[in-house]
């Protein structure tokens, strides 16, 4: 029982806390950018939401690629069942993390590169003064 109790203290209240976190922090940082009378071009809010999601999405996925082991471990702690060697490849959802992290980063990256336009070239006024 005393498995329970670490699975509990460690594992499931910090889990559902994060979400809690996650999922406060959403609402308001959309209550935030659809907020009146803050002026901004259709550009910006563009941005902002595709940033948004990108935050979102970089925040939520390791959660998500965690549920699958967490559920694992902690159904087994609960139903005193004894896994084995099957919680072995479970190891493997924690080297996704990082990948599926990187994958939001890159995929974000790359629209950014196709939407943006290209920056202008002009050339500066010279500072240069003729003796």
């Amino acid at each position: 029982k005393s498995t329970l109790k670490f699975i509990l203290l460690f594992v499931v209240i910090p889990y559902c806390a994060s979400y809690a976190i996650i999922v406060a922090s959403m609402h308001q940082i959309h209550k935030r950018l659809t907020s009146n009378g803050i002026a901004l071009s259709k550009r910006t809010i563009m941005m902002q939401r595709q940033f948004l999601v990108m935050q979102l999405l970089q925040s939520i996925l390791p959660l998500i690629v965690l549920s699958i082991p967490v559920a694992i471990v902690s159904y087994g702690t609960i139903a005193d069942a004894d896994l084995g060697l099957a919680t072995l490849p479970l190891t493997g959802f924690v080297w996704l993390v990082p990948i599926v992290q990187a994958a939001v980063q890159l995929r974000y990256v790359q629209q950014s590169a196709s939407r943006t336009p290209e920056p202008t070239r002009t050339a500066a006024p010279s500072s240069r003064t003729s003796k």
